[in-house]
């Protein structure tokens, strides 16, 4: 049975809530959008089952220059932000991040930060978090720690 997002979240309203205090989990294949009884054990699905309520399959985009950047993302029409600045070519500071209260709770913000940290990853860059929503965000994932710089 294949159903839209919204449907799914309003069969499954009554799923266990895992993720969030405000808004249900409900668990769907990415493939082809059927959701899951609401009875089924999630804690044993593989990773490649994804959570409704988090943002789709929306492109964090990356824009920079030589001292500035940002990363941003649209959903449902609204932009969500972080911007960043470099000091010089192994360091950038997280200095804001800006989430709309209609998408708040959503982990938009968080995906912005994942994307920088993945960057920096991947670029041997570290990182500062200035901006206290993502040094909050950094600090719930111990996995994020080794990029930041140590000093």
């Amino acid at each position: 049975m294949s159903v839209s997002m919204n449907s799914a979240i309003e069969t499954l309203g009554k799923a266990p809530k895992q993720h969030s205090r405000h808004l249900p989990t409900v668990h769907l294949n990415p493939l082809n959008f059927a959701a899951l009884p609401a009875s089924e054990n999630t804690k044993s699905r593989p990773p490649e089952w994804v959570v409704a309520r988090l943002v789709g399959n929306e492109k964090v985009e990356q824009e920079g220059g030589p001292s500035k950047g940002r990363y941003r993302l649209v959903v449902d029409g609204i932009e969500v932000e972080m911007t960043y600045s470099r000091v010089g070519d192994d360091l950038i500071i997280i200095d804001h991040t800006e989430v709309p209260a209609a998408l708040r709770g959503r982990k938009v913000g968080e995906r912005l930060v994942r994307q920088g940290i993945e960057d920096a990853r991947r670029d041997g860059i570290e990182i500062i978090p200035l901006c206290l929503f993502a040094k909050a965000q950094i600090g719930r994932h111990p996995e994020w720690h080794h990029v930041l710089r140590r000093s």
